[in-house]
């Protein structure tokens, strides 16, 4: 089809992309997540490409999709030295923090671009980063006791090692 065509040229070539979905507002009862995994299937090459929900008419998330599309163009356009780069690739391999990618449900969604559009962070992955770790501090005593149960499954394991170990010929 022209959409795999495209979407196999776009990764071919090392082109930025997003989708934009217009016309969110008629989509009769069609969940975010639904239509997301129709678009992987249907354009496998783009599952990296971020997903925009719109609706031109109402002017939902026309901002935010235009956020989108300025920070693909700033990546894009963005060049680097090789000695930044292994400068960058030695940082990223020695720093701690994670990125995760992930795609957020309607209602997620707008949480976190009323967030942003209050003022309150400067942007969604600030946002998101704040509520998911204010989350894990509500819920420190469940962590309390999975972290406890881990250990209890290692020290568990640990034990079946050197239980076991004697008994297991050596190749």
């Amino acid at each position: 089809t022209t959409d795999r065509k495209t979407a196999d040229m776009i990764l071919e070539e090392h082109k930025p992309c997003m989708i934009v979905v217009n016309k969110w507002d008629q989509n009769e009862g069609v969940q975010t997540g639904e239509y997301v995994k129709y678009l992987e299937e249907r354009m496998p090459t783009l599952r990296h490409a971020p997903i925009c929900f719109t609706s031109a008419l109402k002017g939902t998330r026309c901002w935010q999709t235009m956020d989108v599309a300025l920070e693909l163009y700033k990546q894009a356009s963005t060049q680097i030295s090789t000695p930044q780069l292994n400068k960058a690739v030695e940082r990223a391999m020695n720093v701690k923090d994670t990125t995760v990618l992930l795609r957020l449900g309607e209602k997620e969604s707008d949480a976190l671009d009323t967030l942003v559009s209050a003022g309150i962070f400067k942007s969604r992955m600030e946002a998101a980063n704040f509520l998911i770790a204010e989350g894990i501090k509500s819920q420190a005593e469940l962590f309390s006791r999975i972290q406890s149960k881990l250990d209890e499954i290692e020290r568990l394991r640990s034990e079946l090692r050197e239980t076991v170990a004697p008994e297991i010929p050596k190749t």
